[in-house]
């Protein structure tokens, strides 16, 4: 039994889901997500050397239209990069055993910058001062890097007595 109320209850009736209503809810809270990506993975995982390259680009984008106030939407109601767009990310990692006291390591990560909307100017209204922003997330912040080295040294271990 249903004891909240809101859009998804109201739509239920005696357990059945009715179609018209459905729709009418798709209707009021229209967000469509685009999202395609191609990702390569190349691995060597034996020898005294192990590492792998991976490599993945997308592009994710959403739109929102307006809903029951009948407003335009989020961008006007057109496309704009989600939150989650990373057009770029690459790892490239490696392991070296030197010998079986000594190994080391390297790791680089790079991605690119996720979306950001900043303003574009302001003005101002009766004494009050107003940013205007440019398109839903048209900006990028800076992409990101990092280079992380390794050197690890095994002792011997005592005996126990």
């Amino acid at each position: 039994m249903l004891t909240s109320s809101g859009p998804i209850t109201s739509i239920l009736e005696n357990d059945v889901l009715s179609t018209t209503k459905l729709l009418q809810l798709i209707r009021n809270k229209p967000r469509l997500i685009n999202k395609n990506m191609l990702e390569i993975l190349f691995k060597k995982a034996l020898g005294d050397f192990t590492g792998w390259i991976a490599y993945t680009a997308s592009k994710a984008e959403q739109r929102t239209l307006g809903g029951n106030a009948g407003g335009p939407g989020i961008n006007n109601g057109n496309w704009y990069n989600s939150n989650q767009d990373r057009t770029h990310d690459l790892s490239i990692v490696g392991s070296y055993k030197l010998t079986n006291k000594w190994s080391f390591g390297a790791a680089f990560v790079f991605q690119t910058g996720r979306p950001v909307t900043y303003p574009n100017g302001q003005y101002f209204y009766e004494g009050l001062s107003i940013a205007n922003y440019s398109e839903r997330n048209a900006d990028r912040l800076p992409s990101y890097n990092r280079l992380d080295i390794s050197a690890t040294y095994v002792p011997n271990r005592k005996p126990e007595n």
